[in-house]
């Protein structure tokens, strides 16, 4: 198993971004250039930085700073890229556009197509070191299902009582969401569908406290993360500097102590 290290991740946000409609040609180069020039041990030299200080960083430049680490009222691909580093879900998508277990280590579905059920890693936890069990991501479906301004919901209406439960004309116990133990969860649909598992690898499907970040609507680093990484400052220079989470399951494979987000607008010319 490779090291989760600065190209890895790049890669790990480039296949979410696939055939995303906002990519611009000139971020794509701009992102390029940023790797080539950063992706290496920077040590501060100005007045405030430490004599001995020596950390990794990956430069990302993410144009603008995103309202909240909800992110799910707009299709703004860019934007996910933190999404990507401070949170994970049940799969994910590897540099070759593959679906991969992530937070689960493995997942069946039944002959017929409908009934998928997901095994959880048994050393899971947030970045509080507080375990994550079956029912944190039942509970952050129905959090999820229960926003009327999320506008990736109804991607979910092929399982079973989602529809019913977004009209509001069933409750979410009627939802084939559950949590057969602590480490195991099963979802049903209402039938086949193929492309259901890459729907759970988008960013948004990552699990987090759904409500307590909407309630916040801030970027704070007062969060419960289950990604790889972790807030550890936003700074007034339009910066978010996120650090490695001590607590993620693979914590041994990321190489990276820090990377810093840039928020800086590109100007287009007309």
């Amino acid at each position: 198993m490779l090291a989760i290290d600065n190209m890895e991740l790049l890669k790990k946000i480039h296949s979410y971004n696939k055939g995303g409609k906002n990519v611009k040609k000139i971020i794509l180069l701009t992102l390029t250039i940023l790797i080539l020039l950063f992706s290496f041990s920077i040590e501060g030299n100005d007045e405030n930085s430490k004599s001995n200080q020596k950390n990794k960083y990956v430069i990302y430049n993410m144009e603008q700073r995103p309202k909240n680490l909800i992110m799910t009222d707009n299709k703004n691909v860019r934007e996910k890229d933190l999404i990507v580093s401070l949170f994970e879900g049940l799969v994910s998508l590897n540099d070759k556009g593959e679906i991969v277990p992530a937070l689960c280590k493995e997942y069946n579905v039944s002959e017929d197509g409908i009934q998928y059920t997901f095994n959880l890693r048994e050393n899971i936890r947030y970045s509080n070191g507080e375990k994550i069990t079956a029912n944190d991501f039942v509970q952050f479906f129905e959090e999820f299902l229960c926003d009327e301004k999320n506008i990736y919901r109804e991607d979910l209406n092929c399982i079973f009582g989602v529809k019913q439960f977004i009209n509001d004309t069933e409750d979410f116990s009627n939802v084939a969401i559950k949590a057969i133990d602590e480490k195991t969860l099963a979802i049903r649909l209402n039938n086949p569908c193929e492309n259901f598992i890459y729907m759970l690898s988008k960013p948004v499907m990552s699990l987090r406290k759904y409500t307590a970040l909407k309630n916040e609507n801030t970027i704070t680093k007062d969060t419960l993360f289950t990604g790889p990484f972790i807030i550890q400052d936003i700074t007034h220079d339009n910066e978010i500097v996120i650090s490695k989470n001590k607590n993620y399951y693979k914590n041994n494979l990321v190489t990276n102590e820090k990377l810093l987000f840039l928020l800086l607008m590109i100007k287009k010319k007309h």
